[in-house]
């Protein structure tokens, strides 16, 4: 643990440091994949499944007209639907014997869903369920927990002001 920003104690994967701008470092979608698949996939493969999530922050590509890879601009329908889509993929791809298409898919879909946790309020709502400075460990968080998952008219949140709930997901904290 280590003091916050805000001078109260936090874990340091919890801190915002390792956000900038509000987007994710590289370094951190490398590590989040090699500390998630390592072992279930051999070195190759690993590369090209981080190769494809490291691309959805190409700068053009990635960043300009595409909040659906992010999690941003509250597009989380079409986020939770740009996952599904790249789960759908994989599996014909490897029945057809395109073992690296399957792989991209599944790169591109790992970026989103980090990038959920990294862009939204998730955590620090699940968080909320602990005493201030008693956190559990990062590993411990419960990845979806239903109760923070519900469907209120973002129209009106974002006009107060308070956290966004859209489609059944959590809006942008902020």
């Amino acid at each position: 643990m280590k003091d916050g920003p805000d001078g109260k104690q936090s874990h340091a994967l919890y801190s915002f440091e390792i956000r900038l701008e509000g987007k994710m470092l590289p370094t951190y979608h490398r590590t989040i994949s090699m500390q998630a698949l390592s072992g279930l996939f051999s070195a190759q493969a690993l590369e090209i499944i981080i190769s494809a999530n490291l691309g959805q922050d190409h700068w053009l590509r990635g960043q300009i007209g595409h909040p659906e890879y992010h999690f941003d601009q509250n597009a989380f329908f079409k986020s939770r639907n740009y996952i599904e889509q790249n789960r759908l993929l994989i599996l014909p791809a490897l029945q057809a014997g395109d073992i690296r298409s399957a792989q991209q898919a599944f790169g591109r879909l790992t970026h989103a869903a980090q990038d959920f946790y990294a862009h939204s309020n998730y955590v620090l709502r699940w968080l909320g369920h602990f005493p201030e400075g008693r956190w559990p460990l990062p590993a411990e968080i419960d990845p979806f927990d239903a109760g923070l998952l519900e469907v209120r008219n973002c129209v009106q949140e974002r006009s107060t002001g308070r956290l966004n709930h859209c489609h059944g997901y959590l809006g942008l904290a902020g």
